[in-house]
């Protein structure tokens, strides 16, 4: 059975909703609304419109009598350049944006649009930019990306911004969006043809907040002459998150039982979502891996998940996919189906087996506009995460350490000692400059040089007392980055950014991190002398991105 968010199903309700619409809607005249929708443009004159005051950010600054002049104001413009034509809106070009004067938060909306060659604008929702529409096919917009089409999120920097498949008609006919945001997703079907599915809409006015609940429509100008007919809407009850149902792939990591358990026993601050599926092919050859399979198969199913031994068939059936194979060498490969069906992806620690893997893997995210995101879960550490969000200042420098056992099919840090080195960049950020590195047999000690003369240092511990810990030193005083905090606050995150689109640590840091222990392991190489980063990041670019033409060419 189909769940109410089933891309399938989604598809499958909008098809019979606009074939409805195309049985009630004459191709020249204002016709009635379709069943549940009421009509937003009458065919007839402006009434319930008004004219463009400003950004949201603005209004709320703005008194109600400077609100109230400024929108007299706004709608003698709107007069003066949106017109009604038979039974038409349409826009001379020369003006500013036309609006609903209604607020809406959750609805479907069904909107005929026509431009001319060049021509470009959108629609706003909830007062923030846009779902795009531009001519496909004009030179001046093909480095923008308008080749792939109208009806997607132009303005999204974090979520997809362009459309999975391209539905147009050509310029100076009419075409038709049937357009539903529910909470912060939205989904666009242009001519029958779904081009946008359930992505997370960004807040272009405050980028650090979600897409605000309630605002108005907007048609946007950008000075084209525009032309639009048959607007109707159909307001949905205020959404709640729905079921979210996460696949996991991998079971050879303690990470699988643990983030499981925290999941499916319905922790409240991880309410409403499940692990539902598990494919548990891993690493193919470490036996420390390879030999907790069987046992932790019969755990996992007490938990409620069921094994899968197709991964295409998994994801097609998740809203989400937990990558925990504890072997970093086969993620490349297995993050792909996930990220060429659009789920978004956290990847357990190491991200890879390969610096060029790594970065081929976010570079393959932008490729296929899926968000990704990869930690150890020492970052989530409460004391660390006050040091990054300011407690002594600005950071000066960091002693991290951690236990650092090795594993030869790896990169020396990255099997364990990815721990202490991920504490040292949650503090310290990206921007390290140099390396040098120092070993004994039972000791490592990585010394890095940041941005501004920083010092940050990773102490690597095979033998002795060892732990989770370190000392930051800022402009206003030291601190501990304290106690490992469990996996809790990583799992809480995780699924906080399942629902948002929205990755809580950076690619350009997770890539400066696995730098930071190539370059360790490059100044091993030389004779422990110190390692530039920038050329060890070239050098694993180049070949990333090779691997990444070969990739997307054999799709």
């Amino acid at each position: 059975m189909l769940s109410d968010n089933s891309p399938i199903l989604r598809f499958t309700m909008m098809n019979v909703t606009l074939l409805s619409m195309a049985c009630l809607l004459p191709a020249t005249a204002q016709a009635d609304p379709p069943e549940g929708f009421t009509t937003l443009f009458n065919g007839k004159d402006l009434d319930g419109w008004k004219g463009l005051v400003a950004d949201p950010k603005k209004r709320a600054t703005m008194t109600p009598a400077e609100l109230e002049e400024a929108q007299k104001s706004a709608d003698a413009n709107m007069h003066e350049h949106w017109k009604v034509v038979d039974g038409e809106l349409v826009f001379d070009g020369k003006g500013d944006s036309l609006c609903t004067a209604k607020d809406y938060g959750d609805f479907e909306m069904l909107v005929d649009w026509k431009i001319l060659e060049g021509g470009d604008s959108g629609i706003y929702l909830r007062g923030s930019p846009q779902v795009q529409i531009w001519d496909t096919t004009f030179e001046k917009y093909q480095n923008l990306g308008a080749d792939k089409g109208s009806g997607a999120l132009w303005n999204n920097q974090k979520n997809a911004r362009f459309p999975i498949a391209n539905g147009d008609r050509a310029f100076g006919e009419w075409n038709t969006f049937h357009i539903k945001l529910v909470g912060d997703r939205l989904t666009v079907k242009l001519n029958d043809v779904l081009v946008t599915d359930n992505v997370v809409m960004e807040n272009y006015w405050e980028r650090e907040k979600p897409l605000y609940p309630t605002g108005q429509i907007e048609l946007q100008n950008h000075g084209n002459t525009l032309w639009f007919k048959n607007i109707y809407i159909r307001e949905l009850e205020p959404s709640q998150p729905a079921p979210l149902k996460i696949g996991m792939i991998g079971l050879d990591t303690s990470h699988c039982l643990a983030f499981a358990e925290l999941i499916n026993k319905s922790d409240p601050d991880v309410a409403d979502c499940k692990v539902t599926l598990v494919y548990p092919q891993g690493s193919p050859d470490i036996e420390s891996s390879v030999s907790r399979v069987p046992d932790y198969t019969v755990k996992i199913k007490a938990l409620g998940v069921d094994v899968i031994d197709d991964l295409d068939a998994m994801i097609a059936q998740v809203d989400a996919v937990l990558l925990e194979t504890n072997d970093g060498r086969p993620h490349l490969a297995q993050i792909i189906p996930a990220l060429r069906a659009h789920k978004p992806v956290f990847i357990d620690k190491p991200i890879a087996g390969s610096l060029p893997d790594a970065i081929a893997i976010f570079e393959l995210a932008k490729h296929y506009q899926t968000p990704v995101f990869s930690s150890s879960s020492l970052r989530f550490s409460a004391g660390a995460q006050a040091i990054r969000n300011g407690s002594i200042g600005n950071v000066t420098g960091c002693d991290a350490y951690s236990p650092c056992h090795l594993e030869a099919t790896h990169p020396d840090l990255f099997w364990y000692g990815i721990h202490g080195c991920e504490a040292l960049f949650t503090v310290m950020g990206s921007g390290v400059e140099s390396v040098t590195r120092t070993q004994t047999a039972d000791f490592d000690l990585v010394t890095g040089i940041w941005s501004g003369g920083r010092i940050g240092t990773f102490r690597g511990i095979r033998k002795g007392g060892t732990g989770y810990g370190g000392t930051a030193f800022g402009e206003k005083g030291v601190a501990q980055l304290g106690e490992y905090g469990g996996y809790k606050p990583l799992v809480v995150d995780i699924v906080k950014f399942f629902r948002s689109g929205q990755p809580p640590v950076s690619a350009e840091e997770t890539i400066d991190l696995y730098a930071f222990m190539e370059a360790a392991d490059e100044s091993k190489r030389r004779g422990f002398v110190p390692v530039n980063v920038a050329e060890v990041k070239a050098a694993a670019t180049e070949a990333a991105m090779k691997k990444v033409a070969e990739l997307t060419a054999a799709k």
